[in-house]
């Protein structure tokens, strides 16, 4: 059987390769996170962290500054939300086993099925990422108020307890109206099981050149079972995150090294 380094091609595997493996997730395809171009020159910096700045939209519910006969009258300046975020990147450093990619490429199209792999890879690692992110988002808001967290568990379930379309809407009413209906959310897989039966899930295409995503009353559906679980049994709560859309900003930038095979280095004595 030839080597690995015999046989693999970098530039035509990269040609099977979308140029934005993630563009298939429900995550980006809900609108709940948006690449951005700007975020590029921080991520080859250098740093491992970085600092971007952020605004809010303006207030249309404060009252207006009305003039009907004083024709010089000038408004008073707003106050506008405004400030800084912190960045970190994230070095993805993953590698692949001659010997498994080896049963491959002596029954089929081996780079092409290398590059559909990658693409796979690529996005289960995203989403993976995305959820680490809102995770860490729900435990900070957890010790801090739960400003954000509707609970409707109980020490032992009865059905005021239990997911439901009611529940839902009732947590999603809490969001801003324009957050409403649109997004993503996080369910485990128990809840995606209730939606089936509920018949309220269905399947929408964004995009012709794109697989279509599931959507409960609006959002987009990520099936989990990381992190959404408290507790086992008759018992045990489950916890579902709602994300409305433009939540994040995200971009990646290629490593010099992506898919190499082999590699050298001189170093001095």
């Amino acid at each position: 059987m030839p080597s690995l380094v015999e046989v693999f091609n970098r530039d035509v595997v990269l040609s099977y390769l979308r140029p934005n493996p993630v563009a298939v997730s429900p995550l980006v395809q809900s609108g709940a996170f948006v690449s951005d171009e700007s975020l590029r020159p921080l991520l080859t910096s250098g740093s491992s962290t970085f600092v971007v700045p952020y605004i809010n939209g303006v207030d249309g519910n404060v009252e207006q500054n009305y003039g009907n006969t004083i024709l010089t009258d000038i408004a008073m300046p707003r106050t506008i939300d405004a400030g800084e975020m912190q960045g970190r990147v994230a070095y993805m450093n993953e590698g692949f086993l001659e010997s498994v990619l080896g049963q491959y490429l002596s029954k089929v199209n081996s780079l092409e099925l290398i590059g559909g792999m990658l693409n796979k890879y690529w996005q289960q690692a995203a989403e993976n990422r995305a959820l680490a992110t809102v995770i860490g988002l729900r435990n900070y808001d957890q010790a801090n108020g739960k400003r954000f967290t509707t609970d409707i568990s109980a020490s032992t379930a009865t059905d005021a307890s239990r997911w439901s379309v009611d529940a839902y809407i009732d947590a999603e009413s809490t969001m801003n109206a324009s957050l409403r209906g649109r997004g993503v959310m996080f369910v485990h897989s128990r809840i995606a099981a209730k939606m089936r039966k509920q018949q309220l899930l269905e399947q929408v295409t964004t995009s012709d050149n794109l697989p279509p995503i599931t959507v409960y009353n609006g959002r987009a559906v990520i099936e989990t079972d990381t992190n959404t679980q408290i507790g086992t049994g008759a018992n045990a709560k489950f916890i579902t995150i709602l994300a409305g859309p433009r939540a994040f900003a995200y971009d990646s930038v290629p490593g010099p090294k992506d898919l190499k095979v082999e590699e050298t280095e001189p170093f001095l004595d």
